[in-house]
């Protein structure tokens, strides 16, 4: 069974069709995450620092307008601080202000922690502040999905004053979430698709091609009224299926009419054996078939310990009146004289027209004895047989030679040709004392 799947043309085309599918998903997200994934981040990031620059820009205008002697420049200057949280705070929900050595003069809250990289990072800025002239430093924390901002703000005359500011990358994490949907359902519409396009497949090749082949199994095991029926279609399947039909009624025609043949070849030859072995006026086996019966009869004997008797009945004088009255007056003649020694049987002996004027009487088994009673009332009912014809009224007469069978005889009766000489020995022993006589050996 495994074998039949893996060698199908359907399993085959099933996987072809996966591994086209296959290829086709790992190419859809492959380009989707390559370049949405990437594209994704980097608008995560601008967006970022659009708000960072807006946060800068609120910040810097502040800065410019309470610089008076330095921003922050004293730890109690509340006045200046409460108004620096107002401006920022709608622009960073998570901020703290601390100077270069770390020193926190507000925070949006306790949480609000300062990282461990903090020091390092201010620096960094003041470098860029020096070099490129930006008042700002970003890092990107891909563990803490965090986005840290130092806003430089100036120098409190100790220290360099900074605003920091955290940003998570929550707004990447929803984008990529959306990605990872849209790829879910791409491949779902995919899988779909290809789904029904797969079902289609069956529909109209597969599942006609099993029509196909469970037709021809069932025309191979002689189902000859097996036939295709495939509806509604005009194409080379349907093509297909009535070649297939046509194919099934030539068979079916022509086994048919091979049988007719073949019966009327076997009435034929039955007729031809009927008249190979049968005598056509009397209907009685003829020379060969009784020949045949002799060695049959011969061979069994040996193992039945059987005695076969052969009698040869001869008509007398049948040419003479066959040259004067006609081949009619004959055919009659032998016919009755058939039916004389057929009524004189028993049952058990074979009768058959062995010559033109002779009939021969095989007896399975017999005894002198039962040899001449058999051959005297042959012989003594045709004596006092008048066999009436259109010409005219015939009593005839018959010699009768019949030879009876010793199974411990000479080797040369074994093949038949012994009893059949000494049958005809006798036959002739019996017309040399006279017409309507017997003998028996």
């Amino acid at each position: 069974m495994k074998k039949f799947i893996t060698h199908s043309i359907g399993f085959r085309i099933t996987l072809f069709y996966f591994l086209l599918t296959l290829i086709n998903l790992s190419f859809v997200i492959s380009v989707i995450f390559e370049n949405q994934v990437e594209l994704i981040t980097r608008n995560a990031k601008l967006e970022s620092e659009r708000q960072f620059l807006e946060l800068i820009d609120a910040a810097k205008h502040f800065v410019d307008e309470a610089r008076t002697g330095g921003l922050f420049a004293h730890e109690k200057d509340t006045e200046n601080l409460s108004r620096f949280i107002k401006v920022i705070t709608p622009y960073a929900p998570n901020y703290a202000i601390i100077t270069e050595n770390n020193r926190v003069i507000g925070r949006s809250s306790e949480r609000m922690t300062i990282p461990e990289t903090a020091t390092e990072d201010i620096m960094r800025a003041i470098t860029a502040k020096n070099f490129s002239g930006k008042d700002y430093y970003l890092r990107v924390d891909e563990k803490k999905k965090n986005i840290y901002c130092y806003i430089l703000l100036g120098d409190t005359g100790q220290s360099q004053t900074v605003l920091l500011t955290v940003k998570g990358l929550g707004m990447l994490d929803e984008s990529l979430g959306a990605l990872y949907r849209q790829a879910l359902f791409i491949i779902i519409v995919v899988l779909v698709f290809h789904s029904l396009f797969a079902l289609a497949l069956f529909r109209y090749i597969i599942n006609p091609l099993r029509l196909l082949e469970q037709g021809a199994v069932k025309l191979s095991h002689g189902d000859l009224k097996a036939r295709i029926s495939i509806s509604n279609r005009n194409d080379e399947i349907a093509s297909v299926a009535q070649s297939f039909n046509t194919m099934a009624d030539s068979i079916s025609s022509s086994i048919e009419r091979l049988s007719g043949e073949v019966n009327t070849a076997r009435d034929s030859l039955q007729r031809s054996d009927h008249l190979s072995i049968k005598d056509g006026l009397t209907d009685l086996p003829n020379r060969t078939y009784m020949l045949e019966r002799i060695k049959e009869e011969i061979e069994l004997s040996k193992t039945r310990n059987t005695a076969p008797a052969l009698f040869l009945v001869g008509i007398n004088d049948l040419d003479e009146i066959a040259e004067i009255y006609g081949r009619q007056a004959e055919n009659i003649i032998l016919l009755e004289i058939s039916k004389i020694v057929a009524r004189n049987c028993a049952g058990r002996e074979i009768i058959s027209r062995f010559a033109h004027d002779r009939f021969a009487l095989l007896s399975i088994d017999s005894s002198p004895e039962h040899a001449r009673s058999l051959a005297e009332a042959i012989r003594l009912e045709t004596e006092k047989k008048t066999i009436v014809t259109p010409d005219s009224s015939f009593s005839v007469t018959v010699n009768i030679g019949a030879a009876i069978h010793n199974p411990a005889a000479a080797r040369e009766h074994e093949s038949g040709a012994g009893l059949l000489s000494s049958a005809e020995s006798a036959l002739a022993r019996s017309r040399q004392a006279g017409k309507n006589g017997i003998a028996v050996v």
